[in-house]
């Protein structure tokens, strides 16, 4: 922060942490894209040149796509929901138009878990708004993709 005497930088360590996580990401992907070049370079070496090149070209690096998940995420991945507790009570969803076709994904996940039956009270803006009416007054996670799948231009 800085003040009128002069300006002082705060660094907060999650900011460095996040811009490490994703410089090595970047660094490794980097690498990964080379390596690729590579080896398709090789493959096109040693293959014969009677093949057209825009279809290899096409389809060439389609399976050597390297993974953007770093170890972390995996290692997140492999967390199952289902070993925790959760103490929520309230639900808020957001606004966004199209985010809440979103919901109803959310709110299944939320079914499987058996997280939907703790809470007590819904609230939302705009798509969020409605969706959270629906559930209030007992729509599940099929009614709410039903409701929000139908063809509402009908219905003006």
């Amino acid at each position: 922060m800085g003040n009128y005497f002069g300006s002082q930088i705060e660094t907060n360590p999650v900011d460095v942490r996040n811009k490490e996580i994703i410089e090595a990401r970047e660094r490794y992907l980097q690498e990964q894209f080379e390596r690729n070049e590579e080896k398709a370079e090789n493959d096109d070496d040693s293959t014969d040149s009677t093949r057209e090149p825009a279809i290899s070209n096409f389809d060439r690096n389609t399976d050597r796509k390297p993974s953007v998940l770093c170890g972390i995420e995996l290692k997140v991945m492999s967390i199952d929901p289902k070993d925790h507790s959760y103490p929520f009570e309230n639900l808020v969803f957001e606004g966004g138009g199209s985010k809440g076709h979103a919901y109803a994904g959310a709110i299944k996940a939320l079914e499987e878990l058996g997280l939907i039956n703790q809470i007590k009270r819904y609230a939302g803006a705009s798509a969020g708004a409605m969706t959270a009416a629906l559930l209030a007054v007992g729509y599940n996670s099929k009614d709410l993709q039903d409701f929000l799948t139908q063809d509402l231009s009908l219905i003006l």
